[in-house]
């Protein structure tokens, strides 16, 4: 069930008029977890069953870590927790992968014949719900959550539908005190929720399903295309995604500001980021900060040396492609964002980036920028590769270092036109701080961010949708 669906549509309204008609906090509650679970089952209910099990040992694991003063006991808990959580994640993600692998590495040293490799459906969002789940556990063991006496609290923060399938991954200590509130409809609320849902519904539908258009046909056979469609097709992937992903987060937090809940904001103009570690702090935000509460500052982060730093920060951004997808292709981005990591973070080392400028901030601004979204831009062709050998062969095609003489191609304008979007967004990145000191709460202001999100939605709304690119996640 697509938030750009009819049928969603029908789904929301009826939960929003059900749930705020129920007067009593723990009837909402229970009204909105049977109502994640419908959603979630649109999708393929037998699934329902890893949603459940990632509650019920979140919950268990809650309660023994809370009720035990040993810590080498709370430790073990901890640990057997954490690993039935990513059990189910790896089966269904990563075992096809490593099966994959384990089978071409023994034929290659054992010249054995390739073995079956099982096809194991991925469930939507798996990701996602597991990092939330781990994400409670651990708080809880650290102490910065309560465990819930409730189990169908836990149960809805984990399946709560806005963001159930793509994030924001959102942290218990956000989202577990939102539970104690008691809500009361507010029309203000509910006026800004629904801007910022037709604003993200116009990212998506409007502008990130077009770009769909330009993308899919050339990835899908990139041989078949001229070289300047490679380009074309990589600069729309590069606005695709961004539009796409922050599209529904936009979508995912106006229906939770609908239904009187607060979700954390995930992007923040990334492609005007100045550095690497810049953009990352702009992009996927509840990903990249989960990452290095739960897994870069645990393995040391920059507290104990040059050493630990770069063993923490490459094994962080591997296991962050990785958390993408079971392919080569997401550890050679992860791998590769890690390397442009440990860069900025030892620029002064490196010929002509060590030397203090002189000039233009200005100019230095530009040129921050501009080497960082390149190096952002070539990193998502191994991420929207069908393959490897997709990815090699397109960056050779690009380069000029193999023929890429495909009988299709795009015209030179459309260049221009793929990343007029990101233009646009950048611009107003660059006034993010203006906009927001014009009174950008009051419902006139969101009115009007509504109706031009709409306007725009009437002319460029495709006739067809696409999946969200994250929902493979």
């Amino acid at each position: 069930m697509l938030f750009t669906d009819a049928r969603f549509a029908i789904f929301f309204v009826l939960c929003f008029a059900v749930y705020w008609l129920l007067s009593r906090n723990a009837h909402r509650h229970h009204f909105l977890l049977v109502m994640s679970y419908v959603f979630y089952a649109a999708w393929d209910y037998r699934f329902l069953a890893l949603i459940i099990y990632a509650s019920a040992v979140a919950f268990i694991a809650a309660k023994l870590i809370s009720a035990s003063d040993d810590v080498g006991r709370r430790r073990k808990i901890l640990f057997v927790a954490v690993g039935l959580e990513l059990a189910s994640l790896f089966f269904f993600k990563y075992f096809g992968f490593v099966f994959e692998n384990i089978s071409a590495f023994s034929g290659v040293l054992f010249q054995t014949p390739d073995w079956s490799i099982p096809d194991i459906l991925l469930p939507v969002g798996i990701s996602f719900f597991t990092f939330q789940a781990i994400s409670y556990i651990v708080d809880v063991a650290r102490g910065d959550t309560r465990p819930s006496s409730n189990p169908l609290d836990v149960a809805l923060y984990i399946a709560f539908f806005p963001q159930l399938v793509a994030g924001p991954i959102v942290r218990s200590t956000d989202f577990m005190p939102q539970l104690a509130e008691q809500k009361v409809l507010n029309w203000d609320g509910f006026i800004q929720g629904a801007a910022v849902f037709l604003l993200g519904f116009c990212y998506k539908a409007a502008i990130a399903d077009n770009l769909a258009l330009v993308v899919d046909p050339v990835y899908g056979a990139p041989e078949d295309w001229s070289r300047l469609s490679l380009w074309v097709a990589t600069l729309a992937f590069h606005s695709q995604i961004y539009f796409d992903f922050a599209g529904y987060s936009w979508m995912a937090i106006g229906v939770a500001l609908m239904l009187g809940f607060k979700l954390p904001a995930n992007f923040n103009y990334p492609y005007i980021a100045r550095n690497i570690r810049d953009f990352w702090q702009r992009w996927h935000i509840s990903l990249s900060t989960w990452l290095r509460d739960y897994l870069y500052i645990p393995l040391g982060g920059s507290r104990h040396g040059g050493g630990r730093f770069v063993f923490a920060a490459m094994v962080t951004m591997i296991l962050g492609g990785i958390w993408h997808g079971a392919s080569w292709n997401f550890v050679l981005w992860g791998l590769l964002h890690g390397v442009a990591i440990l860069a900025y973070r030892y620029r002064a080392l490196i010929p002509g980036f060590g030397a203090r400028r002189r000039g233009s901030p200005l100019i230095g601004l530009i040129f921050g920028v501009a080497i960082t979204q390149v190096w952002v831009l070539l990193l998502w062709i191994p991420f929207r590769a069908d393959t490897f050998a997709d990815t090699t062969y397109i960056v050779s095609a690009m380069f000029g270092g193999s023929t890429a003489n495909g009988e299709k191609g795009y015209p030179v304008w459309m260049l221009l036109m793929v990343v007029l979007p990101v233009l646009v967004d950048a611009a107003a990145g660059l006034k993010v701080d203006k906009l927001r000191a014009m009174r950008p709460g009051t419902p006139f202001v969101y009115g009007l961010v509504a109706g031009a999100a709409f306007a725009l939605m009437l002319v460029l709304l495709p006739l067809d949708s696409s999946p969200f690119i994250y929902f493979r996640f």
